[in-house]
Order: structure tokens, then C-alpha cells, then sequence
């Protein structure tokens, strides 16, 4: 991959950024419970109240970073923000089956900031890239809450964004403070949980982690990781293809409508199918004699 030099600006945050965790053994659910007793506690101390709320077929409470709810005998826990920053590295070492992963680092541009989103996205289209591109790439604009650059599409296993952190929080400048995150699901967001648990710095190694998907996929990444984290731990989502899922939840359904339109036989002389079948020979029982 060709890449473009670039200057580094300062991390001034680095860490899990979400983190939707869910257990049925008893003592891990009991673990959560603690955990979110204490978080509820602390925000009770500002002021802040606990809701009683229902997410993904769950009900529990919630408060802003964190979410514990109930159903029948599973327990699911969602930390978010800085919450998660905080508690994140906790919650993975009490145990339980991680749905979803978020890990980001934020940049500081200081005194001279530019649109980081739209010139990575201007380069990324411009530069050839060895591996092959990223499956998507969309630059977004929004007012007021800034610029976006998303790398692959959300559904994927493993996506990444970049965007203006200061604008959409509310506390920085235009295009001073830009987020980097990466967003893991699945498969993909176990084995990254899995690099996380029992490290002695959540932060440093959630900066190069994402520091090392950016730079697999974009010309220029302007900031350095503070760890060089082991090669082999870098994460790179594989989606094998199953085509005969694909038959049953979405071929089948245009060549249902199909076969109502046209019928059967027309249908399966447009798929090349009919050579495979013969439509006026009796059927195998019949011709067995059963």
C-alpha cells in the first residue's frame, strides 16, 4: 500500500468506547448486578435518576453509560462513553458472551484544525491501495454536527468511522477533536474482547488496535499508538460466504414471485435449471414402483 506522510497529532483519549455483554451463570449475572449497582450509585450522587427501561427484549435500569437488564434466566450489560472507558476492561474480566465492541482514540489538531474526514476521503479515493479497498467508504456531512468518513458498511463485522468529536459532543471547536473508532460484532468482537481481557493497558492497546485497522485500510493515519500491540492480534473480518443461506433468505423469494408470474417450468428454463430436471419423467417412487 502506498502511503501518504503525514503529520501526528496527540491521543487525548483511547479506549472501549461500547460494550454490550450478556451471561446466564448465575455468578456472572451477580457480578454485573455490583457493577451497575455502583454506576447507579455514582450518578445518583449528580443528581442524575435511574430509569427503568427495555432494550433489545431486555427490561432493567438504566443510566447514562449503562444499561443492565433481564430475560428469564440472561442478563445483559451495555456500557457506553465514558462508562465504558472506565468500567469496560472491568466487565470483560467478570466474564459473559460480548455481542459488541467499540474501541476508539481521539486526536487533538490543536491550534491549526482542518476537515480530517473529507481529506482522508479525497486521499483514500486517490491513492492505490494494494490490499484493495475498503468494501465501502461514504463521507458524510451533517449541520451542525459535522463530518463523518465510514469505512465499510455498519453490518460488516468490523467497521470504522471517523468524525468530529468536538462538534457532536458539544465540546470543542470545529474540526479540532476527530474520533477514530472501530466497531466489532460477532465473531470478530470476541477475539477483540479477547486482546483486551487481563491487558495492563485497555487504553494503550484499544489506540493501536484501531491505529492498525485505519492504517491497513487508509493511506495516512495522523497519530502514532503509544504500543506497537503483536501483529497476530490484529483483527481482519473474514465473512465467509454461504451461498446456500443466500438461496433460502433472498433468491428464494424472487424466484417465488417469479414462478407465480410465469410459472414453474418458464422459471426454471430462464435459471438454466430445466436441463437438470425432467419435468414430464414420473417420479422417483413412481418409477420404483412404491
Amino acid at each position: 500500500m502506498n502511503r501518504i506522510a503525514t503529520e501526528h497529532f496527540p491521543v487525548v483519549s483511547s479506549g472501549i468506547d461500547w460494550l454490550s455483554i450478556r451471561s446466564d451463570k448465575f455468578d456472572v449475572t451477580n457480578a454485573y448486578s455490583a457493577l451497575a449497582h455502583e454506576v447507579f450509585h455514582r450518578k445518583k450522587i449528580t443528581g442524575e435518576k435511574v430509569e427503568h427501561s427495555v432494550r433489545v427484549g431486555f427490561a432493567g435500569r438504566s443510566v447514562s453509560g449503562l444499561f443492565l437488564g433481564h430475560r428469564e434466566a440472561t442478563s445483559l450489560l451495555t456500557l457506553s462513553s465514558e462508562v465504558a472507558r472506565e468500567y469496560g476492561p472491568v466487565a470483560l474480566k467478570l466474564g459473559g458472551s460480548v455481542a459488541r465492541i467499540d474501541l476508539q482514540a481521539t486526536i487533538d489538531l490543536g491550534a491549526s484544525p482542518f476537515n480530517l474526514a473529507s481529506e482522508t476521503y479525497y486521499q483514500a479515493r486517490l491513492m492505490p491501495l494494494s490490499g484493495g479497498r475498503p468494501r465501502e467508504l461514504k463521507l458524510t456531512t451533517v449541520h451542525p454536527a459535522g463530518d463523518t468518513l465510514n469505512v465499510n458498511k455498519r453490518t460488516s463485522d468490523l467497521y470504522g468511522r471517523i468524525y468530529d468529536f468536538g462538534i457532536a459532543h458539544g465540546c470543542a471547536d470545529k474540526h479540532r477533536l476527530w474520533r477514530f473508532e472501530i466497531e466489532a460484532k460477532r465473531k470478530v468482537g470476541k477475539v477483540l474482547a479477547a486482546d483486551l481481557t487481563g491487558c495492563d493497558d485497555s487504553g494503550a492497546v484499544a489506540e493501536s488496535l484501531v491505529h492498525a485497522w485505519f492504517n491497513s485500510r487508509l493511506p495516512s493515519v495522523p497519530f502514532k499508538a503509544r504500543r506497537d500491540f503483536a501483529s497476530q492480534n490484529l483483527v481482519q473480518e473474514t465473512k465467509k460466504r454461504d451461498v446456500l443461506r443466500w438461496f433460502e433468505e433472498s433468491l428464494s423469494i424472487t424466484v417465488g414471485r417469479a414462478i407465480k408470474d410465469y410459472g414453474l417450468p418458464r422459471v426454471l428454463k430462464a435459471l438454466s435449471l430445466d436441463k437438470h430436471l425432467n419435468m414430464n419423467s414420473p417420479n422417483e417412487d413412481d418409477a420404483d414402483g412404491r
